[in-house]
This record gives structure tokens, C-alpha cells and sequence, in this order.
């Protein structure tokens, strides 16, 4: 009994959550997602389908109370690169939306399941996720994206039940 009481533990500890999908974010504009103290070391923005590009002018990570954002203090890494707009872009605690003016991370164009992750450097209970989508174009580009967090890295992050 409790070897199965253990088992079990550890694979809630390890299981990755859905904090939430984004339906849409208007050009420019910043949503927050609740995320029901979640407790997860490695936040992931996967955006399921081909032919997709990833764009993410700032993602913050709260936990608590006052919200400090622990996502400043992360690694962030995303499934490819666009020119310079590498992943550390969206938390450099810029809240600049115009990837035209270097401020966005942004993978390569038509990606298939293409996905952004920071990794917090250790487990936090979540309780927030807000993101701010690109301000010049393209705010079409977020929708569908799902925000999950979680301790595992296996298939980068994305694996979650449906």
C-alpha cells in the first residue's frame, strides 16, 4: 500500500497540466490565465497544427501573493528561431509588443506544433500566466496555443491529456 501511495506521487509530480488555451488575444493586448495553483518547474506556450509560427512578446509566470513573476529569473527556449527573436525575448520583463522592433520571440514560419517554454529553475504553485501577443500583425497567430505547466520535459514539455 504505500509503495503504490508513492507511485503515485510521483506521477502526480510529474504529470504536466493545461493551465489554459488561448481563444484569442487582440493585437498588442495582455490576458492573464488563471491556473488554478498548479505546481510545475517548466511552463510551455505549444501551439498545436502545421503550417504554424509562434510569436510571444512577454509571458509572466505568478505565484502568490503580491504576484512577483517568477518567469524573469527563468530560461526560456522555444522549437526554432526566426532571425533574432530568440525565446529570452518574451521574459526580458519588456512589455514592448512589436516584434518588428526586436521585442517578441518568434519560431520559424510554418512549424508544425511549434511550442515556447521557460524554465523556472525550480517548482512553483502557479496561479497565473499572463501573456502579451504581438502589436504589428498576426494576433490570429496565438489562437488555439495551449499554456501548460508541469515537471516533466518528455516530448518537450507537451505532453498533456486532451
Amino acid at each position: 500500500d504505500l509503495f503504490i501511495f508513492i507511485l503515485i506521487l510521483f506521477l502526480f509530480d510529474c504529470f504536466i497540466y493545461r493551465c489554459a488555451v488561448i481563444s484569442h488575444i487582440p493585437k498588442g493586448q495582455a490576458f492573464y490565465f488563471p491556473c488554478n495553483s498548479v505546481k510545475g518547474r517548466y511552463v510551455t506556450v505549444f501551439l498545436p497544427g502545421s503550417a504554424k509560427a509562434l510569436n510571444l512578446c512577454e509571458v509572466e509566470v505568478y505565484y502568490g501573493y503580491p504576484l512577483p513573476n517568477v518567469a524573469l529569473k527563468g530560461e526560456a527556449t522555444q522549437s526554432s528561431t526566426l532571425s533574432v527573436a530568440t525565446a529570452s525575448k518574451a521574459i526580458d520583463g519588456r512589455w514592448n509588443s512589436f516584434y518588428s522592433n526586436g521585442f517578441c520571440s518568434h519560431t520559424a514560419e510554418d512549424e508544425t506544433d511549434p511550442w515556447w517554454r521557460v524554465d523556472l529553475q525550480r517548482s512553483f504553485t502557479v496561479t497565473a500566466v499572463k501573456v502579451t501577443n504581438r502589436g504589428d500583425c498576426c494576433a490570429e497567430r496565438l489562437d488555439g496555443a495551449e499554456i501548460r505547466i508541469g515537471n516533466s520535459l518528455e516530448n518537450n514539455g507537451n505532453n498533456n491529456p486532451r
